[in-house]
């Protein structure tokens, strides 16, 4: 273990730096390191608001935002097969997003792709 301790006005700077260089097992993404505030405000709209049902269902669908990689794999981990049936039926694999989905989405919208 590794035990870094530093000034709270400094943590901000510097962990994701201590993070990027120390890190030589996992591959660590630029978009790992962004600001999470915003972030979780989107991971809870995404988990609480349905979308409208589509033609000819009844229920409506989750847009599943994973703040951090691996977390729509992580939720299924440990479901019975009915659960994770039923958890692919409102979080479809095809309304994954994630953080770099976000950025290009909202790069696109402010017309600075």
């Amino acid at each position: 273990m590794k035990l870094s301790v530093l000034a709270p006005e400094k943590a901000g700077e510097m962990i994701p730096l201590i993070a990027r260089y120390a890190n030589s097992q996992n591959k660590v993404n630029d978009a790992d390191f962004s600001p999470t505030t915003c972030i979780t405000r989107l991971e809870e709209i995404s988990r609480g608001l349905e979308t409208p049902p589509a033609s000819g269902v009844q229920y409506g669908t989750h847009w599943f935002y994973e703040r951090a990689r691996g977390q729509f794999l992580n939720q299924e981990t440990g479901l019975t097969r009915a659960m994770k049936e039923q958890f692919l039926l409102k979080n479809p694999k095809s309304q994954l997003l994630t953080k770099t989905d976000i950025a290009k989405l909202e790069n696109t919208a402010w017309l600075s792709p």
